[in-house]
């Protein structure tokens, strides 16, 4: 399982650079036509088309809050998702060293899936004495 949140939050972070690369490209794209014009309003003499420009402009800087906001969002959004996974791996990672560290843990399992009386739960209750055992081993190699 672990192995599938790392691929997942190694995912969701490529997809976010990717996002963010292609953002920068939007944006260098939106300047240039900013900037060329400009250039063109400078140029020009006709007040009608200065007009024009000077609206075109205005929607310029408007795609460019537009792609603001955008990646504002989709860069929340997936921190949040990966955010996510990592609480969800560090819970799982704590989980798998008490199966295979606390005799305790096990035991406390053990009487959980007992009480519940599924017998759906008959292969995670020899999972657990697996592993219950395999703790009093190395105990007992110790001594």
């Amino acid at each position: 399982m672990d192995t599938k949140l790392q691929a997942e939050i190694t995912r969701l972070d490529t997809l976010k650079n990717l996002h963010q690369r292609e953002y920068l490209y939007n944006i260098e794209q939106v300047e240039g036509k900013i900037e060329q014009n400009k250039y063109q309003i400078e140029r020009t003499e006709s007040p009608l088309k200065r007009d024009i420009l000077t609206k075109q402009r205005v929607y310029y800087k408007q795609e460019i809050s537009s792609l603001d906001s955008t990646i504002e969002k989709l860069t929340h959004t997936i921190d949040e998702k990966i955010n996510g996974l990592k609480i969800v791996l560090e819970e799982w990672e704590v989980k798998s060293k008490k199966e295979k560290e606390s005799l305790e843990y096990n035991i406390e399992k053990l009487r959980d899936l007992i009480d519940q009386g599924n017998t759906n739960d008959v292969f995670e209750m020899f999972n657990s004495v697996v592993n219950s055992l395999e703790i009093i081993k190395r105990e007992f190699d110790k001594k």
